[in-house]
Protein backbone atom coordinates (compact mmCIF):
# COMPACT_ATOMS: atom_id res chain seq x y z
CA UNK A 1 0.00 0.00 0.00
CA UNK A 2 1.05 3.64 -0.41
CA UNK A 3 2.83 4.83 2.72
CA UNK A 4 1.73 8.41 2.00
CA UNK A 5 -1.74 7.49 3.30
CA UNK A 6 -0.31 8.46 6.68
CA UNK A 7 0.80 11.87 5.41
CA UNK A 8 -2.38 13.93 5.68
CA UNK A 9 -0.77 17.17 4.52
CA UNK A 10 0.36 15.58 1.27
CA UNK A 11 -3.01 13.93 0.77
CA UNK A 12 -4.70 17.30 1.26
CA UNK A 13 -2.45 18.84 -1.39
CA UNK A 14 -3.32 16.05 -3.81
CA UNK A 15 -7.01 16.63 -3.11
CA UNK A 16 -6.57 20.35 -3.81
CA UNK A 17 -4.82 19.44 -7.06
CA UNK A 18 -7.68 17.18 -8.16
CA UNK A 19 -10.27 19.82 -7.30
CA UNK A 20 -8.51 22.61 -9.19
CA UNK A 21 -8.51 20.52 -12.36
CA UNK A 22 -12.17 19.64 -11.85
CA UNK A 23 -12.91 23.36 -11.50
CA UNK A 24 -10.92 24.07 -14.65
CA UNK A 25 -12.98 21.65 -16.74
CA UNK A 26 -16.25 22.90 -15.24
CA UNK A 27 -15.21 26.50 -15.96
CA UNK A 28 -14.26 25.53 -19.51
CA UNK A 29 -17.76 24.15 -20.11
CA UNK A 30 -19.41 27.28 -18.71
CA UNK A 31 -17.10 29.54 -20.72
CA UNK A 32 -17.78 27.64 -23.92
CA UNK A 33 -21.55 27.74 -23.35
CA UNK A 34 -21.29 31.49 -22.72
CA UNK A 35 -19.33 32.27 -25.89
CA UNK A 36 -21.72 30.21 -28.02
CA UNK A 37 -24.64 32.21 -26.69
CA UNK A 38 -23.10 35.68 -26.42
CA UNK A 39 -20.07 35.65 -28.70
CA UNK A 40 -16.57 36.93 -27.97
CA UNK A 41 -17.09 39.84 -25.60
CA UNK A 42 -15.39 41.23 -22.49
CA UNK A 43 -17.14 38.79 -20.18
CA UNK A 44 -15.92 35.88 -22.24
CA UNK A 45 -12.37 37.24 -22.19
CA UNK A 46 -12.57 37.54 -18.39
CA UNK A 47 -13.76 33.94 -18.10
CA UNK A 48 -10.93 32.81 -20.38
CA UNK A 49 -8.38 34.56 -18.15
CA UNK A 50 -9.88 32.79 -15.13
CA UNK A 51 -9.22 29.46 -16.86
CA UNK A 52 -5.66 30.56 -17.52
CA UNK A 53 -5.26 31.39 -13.82
CA UNK A 54 -6.65 28.00 -12.81
CA UNK A 55 -4.17 26.31 -15.14
CA UNK A 56 -1.34 28.27 -13.50
CA UNK A 57 -2.64 27.26 -10.07
CA UNK A 58 -2.55 23.64 -11.20
CA UNK A 59 1.09 24.00 -12.21
CA UNK A 60 1.98 25.63 -8.90
CA UNK A 61 0.36 23.02 -6.69
CA UNK A 62 1.90 20.23 -8.78
CA UNK A 63 5.33 21.73 -8.13
CA UNK A 64 4.53 21.98 -4.42
CA UNK A 65 3.52 18.32 -4.36
CA UNK A 66 6.69 17.33 -6.19
CA UNK A 67 8.84 19.25 -3.71
CA UNK A 68 6.94 17.78 -0.76
CA UNK A 69 7.33 14.23 -2.04
CA UNK A 70 11.08 14.58 -2.54
CA UNK A 71 11.38 15.77 1.06
CA UNK A 72 9.46 12.77 2.40
CA UNK A 73 10.87 9.33 3.18
CA UNK A 74 8.91 7.65 0.39
CA UNK A 75 10.03 4.70 -1.64
CA UNK A 76 11.42 5.99 -4.96
CA UNK A 77 8.98 3.80 -6.88
CA UNK A 78 6.00 5.17 -4.97
CA UNK A 79 7.17 8.74 -5.56
CA UNK A 80 7.71 8.09 -9.25
CA UNK A 81 4.24 6.58 -9.69
CA UNK A 82 2.49 9.52 -8.04
CA UNK A 83 4.53 12.10 -9.93
CA UNK A 84 3.70 10.45 -13.26
CA UNK A 85 0.00 10.41 -12.38
CA UNK A 86 -0.18 14.09 -11.41
CA UNK A 87 1.90 15.11 -14.41
CA UNK A 88 -0.57 13.36 -16.70
CA UNK A 89 -3.50 14.96 -14.88
CA UNK A 90 -1.89 18.37 -15.30
CA UNK A 91 -2.20 17.89 -19.06
CA UNK A 92 -5.99 17.98 -18.67
CA UNK A 93 -5.85 21.57 -17.41
CA UNK A 94 -3.46 22.43 -20.24
CA UNK A 95 -5.96 21.10 -22.82
CA UNK A 96 -8.75 23.19 -21.29
CA UNK A 97 -6.68 26.35 -21.56
CA UNK A 98 -5.56 25.63 -25.13
CA UNK A 99 -9.12 24.90 -26.26
CA UNK A 100 -10.51 28.19 -24.94
CA UNK A 101 -7.55 30.20 -26.21
CA UNK A 102 -8.06 28.86 -29.72
CA UNK A 103 -11.25 30.90 -29.58
CA UNK A 104 -9.53 33.85 -27.87
CA UNK A 105 -6.47 34.07 -30.10
CA UNK A 106 -7.86 32.95 -33.44
CA UNK A 107 -11.42 34.23 -33.02
CA UNK A 108 -12.66 30.78 -34.02
CA UNK A 109 -16.16 29.80 -32.98
CA UNK A 110 -17.37 26.28 -33.82
CA UNK A 111 -19.71 25.93 -36.76
CA UNK A 112 -23.35 25.40 -35.88
CA UNK A 113 -23.22 21.78 -37.04
CA UNK A 114 -20.86 20.78 -34.21
CA UNK A 115 -21.70 23.36 -31.55
CA UNK A 116 -23.96 21.11 -29.45
CA UNK A 117 -21.66 18.13 -29.84
CA UNK A 118 -18.75 20.13 -28.40
CA UNK A 119 -20.89 20.88 -25.35
CA UNK A 120 -21.62 17.17 -25.07
CA UNK A 121 -17.92 16.32 -25.45
CA UNK A 122 -17.03 18.67 -22.60
CA UNK A 123 -19.65 17.02 -20.39
CA UNK A 124 -18.24 13.61 -21.28
CA UNK A 125 -14.79 14.94 -20.41
CA UNK A 126 -16.04 16.04 -16.99
CA UNK A 127 -17.43 12.57 -16.26
CA UNK A 128 -14.29 10.91 -17.61
CA UNK A 129 -12.00 12.96 -15.38
CA UNK A 130 -14.22 12.55 -12.32
CA UNK A 131 -13.90 8.78 -12.63
CA UNK A 132 -10.16 9.19 -13.02
CA UNK A 133 -10.04 11.07 -9.72
CA UNK A 134 -12.17 8.36 -8.13
CA UNK A 135 -9.63 5.78 -9.32
CA UNK A 136 -6.81 7.89 -7.85
CA UNK A 137 -8.63 8.01 -4.51
CA UNK A 138 -8.95 4.23 -4.55
CA UNK A 139 -5.26 3.88 -5.38
CA UNK A 140 -4.38 6.03 -2.36
CA UNK A 141 -6.82 4.09 -0.21
CA UNK A 142 -7.91 0.47 -0.16
CA UNK A 143 -7.18 -0.30 -3.84
CA UNK A 144 -10.34 -2.41 -3.94
CA UNK A 145 -11.92 -1.26 -7.21
CA UNK A 146 -9.29 0.44 -9.38
CA UNK A 147 -10.03 -1.72 -12.41
CA UNK A 148 -13.80 -1.27 -12.19
CA UNK A 149 -13.46 2.50 -11.99
CA UNK A 150 -10.86 2.77 -14.75
CA UNK A 151 -13.13 0.75 -17.00
CA UNK A 152 -15.66 3.58 -16.66
CA UNK A 153 -12.92 6.01 -17.69
CA UNK A 154 -12.33 3.87 -20.78
CA UNK A 155 -16.05 3.80 -21.54
CA UNK A 156 -16.35 7.58 -21.43
CA UNK A 157 -13.18 8.03 -23.46
CA UNK A 158 -14.72 5.77 -26.11
CA UNK A 159 -17.87 7.92 -26.15
CA UNK A 160 -15.70 11.01 -26.50
CA UNK A 161 -13.73 9.44 -29.35
CA UNK A 162 -16.93 8.73 -31.27
CA UNK A 163 -18.07 12.33 -30.79
CA UNK A 164 -14.71 13.60 -32.05
CA UNK A 165 -14.94 11.53 -35.24
CA UNK A 166 -18.53 12.62 -35.82
CA UNK A 167 -17.58 16.29 -35.55
CA UNK A 168 -14.46 16.00 -37.71
CA UNK A 169 -16.50 14.32 -40.42
CA UNK A 170 -19.06 17.15 -40.21
CA UNK A 171 -16.30 19.76 -40.46
CA UNK A 172 -14.75 18.29 -43.59
CA UNK A 173 -18.15 17.77 -45.18
CA UNK A 174 -18.81 21.53 -44.93
CA UNK A 175 -17.96 22.74 -48.42
CA UNK A 176 -18.22 26.43 -47.51
CA UNK A 177 -15.23 26.22 -45.16
CA UNK A 178 -11.74 26.91 -46.46
CA UNK A 179 -8.98 24.36 -45.69
CA UNK A 180 -7.62 26.75 -43.06
CA UNK A 181 -11.01 27.12 -41.39
CA UNK A 182 -11.43 23.34 -41.36
CA UNK A 183 -8.04 22.98 -39.67
CA UNK A 184 -8.96 25.45 -36.92
CA UNK A 185 -12.32 23.76 -36.32
CA UNK A 186 -10.61 20.39 -36.11
CA UNK A 187 -7.96 21.77 -33.75
CA UNK A 188 -10.66 22.98 -31.36
CA UNK A 189 -12.39 19.58 -31.38
CA UNK A 190 -9.14 17.70 -30.77
CA UNK A 191 -8.10 19.91 -27.86
CA UNK A 192 -11.41 19.37 -26.10
CA UNK A 193 -11.24 15.67 -26.91
CA UNK A 194 -7.84 15.55 -25.21
CA UNK A 195 -9.59 15.97 -21.85
CA UNK A 196 -10.86 12.40 -22.23
CA UNK A 197 -7.61 11.17 -23.76
CA UNK A 198 -5.47 12.54 -20.93
CA UNK A 199 -7.90 11.15 -18.37
CA UNK A 200 -7.53 7.72 -19.94
CA UNK A 201 -3.73 8.01 -19.97
CA UNK A 202 -3.85 8.89 -16.28
CA UNK A 203 -6.12 5.93 -15.56
CA UNK A 204 -3.65 3.62 -17.29
CA UNK A 205 -0.85 4.88 -15.04
CA UNK A 206 -3.10 4.35 -12.01
CA UNK A 207 -3.66 0.74 -13.03
CA UNK A 208 0.08 0.14 -13.44
CA UNK A 209 0.76 1.73 -10.03
CA UNK A 210 -1.89 -0.43 -8.38
CA UNK A 211 -0.38 -3.59 -9.90
CA UNK A 212 3.04 -2.63 -8.54
CA UNK A 213 1.63 -2.11 -5.06
CA UNK A 214 0.09 -5.57 -5.03
CA UNK A 215 3.17 -7.43 -6.26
Amino acid sequence: MFSLRKNQQLLNQLEDFFNIIKNTIDKTLKTYQYVIKHGIDNSFMTMAEEISELERDTDEIRKEIENKMFSQSLLPETREDILEIIEEMDNVADSCKRAIFIIVDQKTLPIEKISNDITELLKVGIDCFNYTVEAAHDLLGKMSKVRQITQKVNDYEHIGDKLERKMIQAIFAKKSLTPGEKFLQKELVLEIGDICDMSKHTAQKIIIASIKRKV
